[in-house]
């Protein structure tokens, strides 16, 4: 279950980036900068499968 996990999670991750598709190409370098904070995109990538990890269960 984890493996799939894992392979979900790497899938979600190299799709494209959420930011831009949430703001758009004309957001600010600052907006950008707080809805990845916002959304946990800014932690290193094992937080960030952690937290997938306890979502999906």
């Amino acid at each position: 279950m984890v493996s799939v996990a894992l392979i979900s999670f790497m899938l979600f991750q190299y799709v494209g980036d959420p930011v831009v598709f949430l703001l758009g190409q004309d957001a600010t370098p600052e907006q950008i900068r707080e809805l990845r904070a916002d959304l946990g995109l800014d932690q290193p990538f094992i937080v960030q499968f952690g937290h997938f990890l306890v979502n999906a269960a």
